[in-house]
Formats: C-alpha cells, structure tokens, sequence
C-alpha cells in the first residue's frame, strides 16, 4: 500500500483491495478494506456506485457485474484525512463442476436413489439447483 511516512497511516493498494474482497462479478461481497494508522483507521465514501454501502470501519459491501473504483476518505485521527481511488477487479463467476457419482447398481423392481449433489461444486460457494434432463426416462425423478 501507500502511506504517509511520517504518521503512518498506510492506504490499501488496488491489488491489496483485490485480495481482500475477492469480487466475484454479480455475487454479493463484504470486505474491509486493509489501512492502518498511527490510530483507529475511520473510513468515509467519498464516490460509491449504487447498491454499495462502506462502513465507518472500512467494511465495503455489495455487488457489481464489473470493475468498479471507489473513492474513500482514510482517516486515522493522528495524520491528515486522505481521499484514495482504490480500483477493484470483479472476477468471473465460474460454472459449477461435476463427477460422476458413485452410485448403487439399479436392479429391475427394486427402488433406486442416488445422492448426486455430493458430486457437484460450485467454486464460489453459491448454492446449487438440480433438475433431470429432457433425456431422463419416464420413472425417474428428482428431490431435495
């Protein structure tokens, strides 16, 4: 980051900014943007887009389909307010990835059930939803 030498108050940099709040395009986020101070670093928006809030702890929250800046007051009490852009990147949203699953061997007239949702991830975390195919036969069917 960047800072004041004499106070040291210590502004995050954009790639600071970056691992901090890991932004994922259209996913909600919550991050505290990393500044230390010779005290307690207050924080202040100065230019926000819509939808984002940024808390007096440096707490920024919110989503965005893109890269976005923000411009914020840093303020430790000790040195002179500094008003920083800080540039985000919003990573891509990844698709899920599945496996096969491991699954008991279907017997003719014997109720079958497969967990498939064991084998599938989503790399964000987000929360999945399942349906068979146009392809699926007749008797089979999906639950939970």
């Amino acid at each position: 980051g960047s800072g004041d030498w004499q106070t040291g108050l210590v502004l995050p940099s954009d790639s600071d900014a970056d691992s901090a709040c890991n932004v994922i395009a259209g996913l909600p986020f919550s991050c505290t943007l990393p500044a230390s101070g010779g005290g307690s670093v207050v924080c202040s928006p100065v230019t926000i887009p819509g939808g984002m809030t940024l808390s007096s702890g440096c707490v920024l929250a919110g989503s965005s389909p893109t890269d976005f800046s923000v411009d914020v007051q840093f303020d430790d009490g000790v040195s002179d307010p500094v008003t920083k852009t800080i540039n985000l990147t919003a990573g891509p949203n990844q698709s899920p990835t599945a496996t096969d699953p491991t699954c008991p061997t279907a017997k003719s007239g014997v109720a079958w059930s497969c967990d498939v949702a064991s084998s599938v991830n989503d790399p964000e975390g987000q929360p999945l939803s399942y349906s068979l195919g146009a392809g699926a036969p007749s008797w089979a069917s999906m639950s939970g």
